[in-house]
């Protein structure tokens, strides 16, 4: 549909769309990565609550700090959303594209729907250390399940996501990571919505 953001509760008009940030992810879960702090200034963010003031530290050293690799809990993520609805936030876009990583439309449709914010849920495969059988698939599955997840639904669900990506590409550039750059391509080739 023309002029329309597909969001985990259905089509919200671009023009209610307001106030948007446009890569969020709600419950991005990579706890499985957190890593020792790589600079002096890191070490002050071992073991610490994310926080405003912690912001530069972690945009520098993001991995060290657990709490800010582990999944959200729903009223956390609700207590944040408000917030930024209260400053005029209208809309997030969820760039979170594979459960590898803590995609959860349920939980982004729970949110949505307790908050009335529009939220917009995405596929794909992320980086290959975090996928498992999904991210080898041949080219033409893999951008045949992100057109599943656009037009059907994300797995058992209704909910369908309204963007492709966020596609996970690493320095190594390996060849899943080709594929992944590939079917997203070929999704959005031959379904040009999104």
């Amino acid at each position: 549909m023309k002029g329309f953001l597909q969001t985990v509760t259905g089509p919200v008009a671009h023009t209610d769309m307001g106030l948007t940030l446009p890569h969020e992810h709600l419950f991005n879960d990579l706890s499985s990565v957190v890593d020792e702090p790589h600079y002096a200034f890191s070490q002050q963010l071992v073991g610490k609550k994310v926080s405003a003031d912690l912001q530069w530290g972690l945009k520098h050293d993001p991995y060290c700090c657990a709490d800010n690799m582990d999944r959200k809990e729903i009223d956390d993520v609700i207590f944040e959303i408000n917030n930024f609805m209260s400053l005029g936030g209208r809309t997030i876009v969820d760039a979170t594209g594979s459960e590898s990583i803590g995609r959860d439309a349920s939980a982004l449709r729970e949110v949505a729907l307790k908050t009335g914010l529009n939220i917009v849920a995405s596929s794909g495969p992320y980086l290959e250390k975090f996928e498992s059988t999904r991210i080898h698939k041949p080219v033409e599955l893999l951008a045949s399940l992100i057109d599943k997840e656009l037009n059907q639904g994300i797995g058992e669900t209704d909910i369908r996501a309204g963007m492709i990506g966020e596609i996970g590409v690493s320095p190594a550039f390996t060849q899943a990571a080709r594929n992944s750059l590939r079917a997203a391509a070929l999704a959005l080739w031959n379904d040009p919505h999104p």
